[in-house]
């Protein structure tokens, strides 16, 4: 266990698929590099490679998140935003040589264009069993990866139109 640990603080640039922010080119199934920004436990900084592919959206009802609370920005303990889930399934690949705690962050946009906050990383209470919990570590080692779940809480009267993780973007609907 030599290895160092690293926790991924900032996604910064898609390496590969990238997608303009008004027409994205990228469908789920569709794999991006994500290049990402990481500090080690020593303080270090550097960056990783991490694949990721979008494999399934599913549609939640609102009564999913019922009795729920979730972590905001500002560590204050809020009630989950009123709307329907949706669970986006993604496959996450580490690409580099790096250990990672964690993933890249990703955000919702709905159908108006508004940014949506994936709630299944945010301390969402307790957590919604269709998206399970947050998985954490991308060994170098596990090639094969993990699948992730993002949550994202889609107000009423609009759709989850799009997937934002970095500069790559994919079209989900």
């Amino acid at each position: 266990m030599g290895r160092v640990a690293v926790a991924v603080v900032v996604v910064v640039l898609a390496t590969t698929g990238c997608g303009t922010r008004d027409e994205p080119v990228l469908g789920v199934g569709d794999e991006a590099e994500v290049r990402a920004s990481i500090v080690s436990g020593r303080g270090q900084g550097g960056t990783a490679l991490i694949g990721i592919t979008p494999v399934e959206v599913r549609r939640g009802e609102p009564a999913d998140l019922a009795g729920r609370t979730y972590t905001d920005d500002d560590l204050a303990t809020v009630a989950t935003p009123d709307g329907t889930p949706h669970y986006v399934d993604a496959r996450l690949v580490n690409k580099g040589d790096e250990e990672l705690t964690s993933g890249p962050a990703a955000h919702g946009v709905d159908s108006t264009g508004a940014e949506l906050e994936d709630l299944n990383t945010s301390g969402l209470h307790p957590p919604v069993v269709a998206c399970g919990t947050p998985a954490l570590g991308l060994s170098p080692t596990a090639v094969s990866g993990y699948t992730t779940c993002y949550l994202f809480v889609v107000p009423p009267g609009r759709r989850l139109d799009r997937l934002r993780v970095g500069d790559a973007e994919w079209k989900l609907g």
